[in-house]
């Protein structure tokens, strides 16, 4: 008796080594593929298809201010990333601002950079003004002459909101830029009465359905190359659920899982596994 509960103990000990193991090379791989997640996991639903068709219209149209919301992980920075690539055919000049945690200075110094401008180190923020709006209004009719955007929104610190309203000003002015900003929703009221005068657009960026969620499994085990039988029956919905449905974290739970599932030797994983390995390694 003594014997066999020993090796039991044994055995989960092991087992518990495995999965920490799996674990700390999940962390590691995903600081180094955490781009490739990115730019691999564009997982086009019906809602981020209608979100970038209409921000791609204000593209087109060559001018307007567009906002999209979601819950943190449902991939609006996937949609700003691809909208950027083809920004950059659309517009003389576009380029993408994150704005988690900037304050005034470094926004002005990003839309600087973003215009090819080359400020002194001195300049005063009338003059970086000066410069920016010299910029826009030097753009060629026809097409938009700039094209921002603008992630995190919601993350900027408190002083960059006077800036970024000076901005929209400044682009509703002229006529041919286009912005189109990201926010976790709802977004923030500072944020809101900043903004709010210039928005022309506004899309909701949703979490994946339960049906969506299979499919995202089943994508992802393919382009992966990891087996199917790796995932029970039961794990779609235990990952959707787990997830709330959002792509981020589906992906991140799908990728621990399928390395717990290698450390066990390619044993399946089913509800209980997946929502432990959610409880004990991602909390």
């Amino acid at each position: 008796m003594v014997t066999a509960r020993r090796r039991e103990a044994d055995l989960n000990h092991t087992r518990r080594r495995r999965l920490a193991g799996a674990a700390a090379l999940f962390e590691l791989e995903e600081i180094l593929v955490i781009d490739q997640l990115t730019a691999e996991w564009w997982f086009p639903t019906d809602a981020s298809r209608e979100a970038a068709a209409r921000c791609l219209h204000l593209f087109e149209r060559g001018s307007g201010c567009g906002l999209l919301t979601g819950q943190r992980g449902c991939g609006k920075s996937l949609i700003l990333k691809r909208l950027a690539r083809k920004a950059a055919r659309l517009a003389q000049r576009s380029f993408l601002v994150d704005l988690s945690g900037l304050d005034a200075t470094e926004f002005r110094w990003r839309l600087c950079a973003g215009l090819k401008l080359n400020p002194g180190a001195r300049d005063t923020r009338a003059q970086l003004w000066t410069r920016i709006t010299d910029a826009v209004e030097g753009g060629r009719p026809g097409r938009a002459s700039v094209a921002v955007l603008l992630d995190h929104a919601d993350q900027a610190e408190g002083d960059l909101l006077p800036e970024l309203r000076r901005w929209l000003q400044l682009a509703d002015d002229n006529r041919q830029v286009v912005t189109i900003l990201a926010s976790r929703s709802p977004a923030p009221v500072p944020l809101l009465d900043a903004i709010g005068d210039f928005i022309e657009l506004r899309s909701e960026v949703r979490p994946l359905s339960m049906s969506e969620a299979v499919e995202f499994l089943e994508g992802w085990t393919r382009d992966e190359a990891v087996d199917p039988s790796s995932f029970g029956v039961d794990a779609a919905a235990a990952l959707h659920q787990l997830t709330g449905g959002k792509p981020r974290e589906l992906a991140r739970l799908l990728r621990l899982s399928a390395l717990a599932s290698q450390a066990e030797g390619g044993v399946t994983l089913d509800a209980s596994a997946i929502e432990a390995l959610q409880a004990e390694f991602v909390g």
